[in-house]
């Protein structure tokens, strides 16, 4: 009887599979940190004022605020990208005498937008700096827009407005995020157990 226990003993997973979903959870939680802290912000946005006096070290990168300004009606259809299942396309554009934002926003937003004649009335979302934006092909390709067909070009210090982002708004972000906790500490767990286990 003793001899069947022993070999209907569980075959644990290879260590090295671990330390991988160990290394790989840790990596993800760091990327999405950014997300987690944007989703956990004041959901009151920050009164920015006017874009024309609008200088980049009042730019705060990952805040909500609300910034005024006349748009620049020359704009780049940009993206589509899938969010589960539907489909949003961007448009992206300048504020008249600003060169330190660049506004993304959603092109349904901003159709109902002119529509209610709310074109100039402010704007309002998450703000991240132009260095850590997450796509940096897609904001290279809409500076170059920019400044090749308007002649206009972007401070270095400037930033992204993603029209629309608001805290609490995606709820997938702390799902993500518990998930990710979750196998972290499970696989911390596993490697404790394996090691505090007596050696026969």
């Amino acid at each position: 009887m003793e001899g069947d226990s022993e070999t209907k003993e569980v075959k644990r997973r290879p260590l090295i599979i671990t330390i991988l979903m160990l290394i790989l959870s840790v990596g993800l939680m760091y990327y999405y940190i950014e997300d987690a802290i944007f989703f956990f912000s004041k959901p009151e946005p920050k009164i920015l004022g006017d874009a024309d006096r609008l200088s980049t070290d009042r730019l705060e990168h990952n805040s909500y605020v609300s910034i005024s300004g006349i748009p620049d009606p020359r704009m780049l259809k940009g993206d589509s990208y899938v969010y589960f299942f539907f489909t949003k396309t961007f448009n992206y554009y300048m504020f008249m005498g600003n060169s330190n934002i660049l506004v993304k926003e959603p092109m349904e937003s901003n159709r109902s937008r002119k529509e209610e004649g709310l074109d100039t009335g402010p704007r309002v979302g998450r703000l991240i700096k132009f260095k850590k934006y997450f796509n940096q092909r897609e904001l290279a390709q809409a500076r170059e827009f920019f400044a090749q067909k308007l002649r206009r070009n972007f401070d270095e210090n400037g930033a992204v407005l993603i029209v629309g982002e608001r805290p609490f708004g995606d709820f997938m972000t702390p799902v993500i995020y518990l998930i990710l906790l979750g196998v972290l500490f499970y696989n911390i767990r596993d490697i404790i157990r394996r090691f505090s286990q007596p050696r026969g």
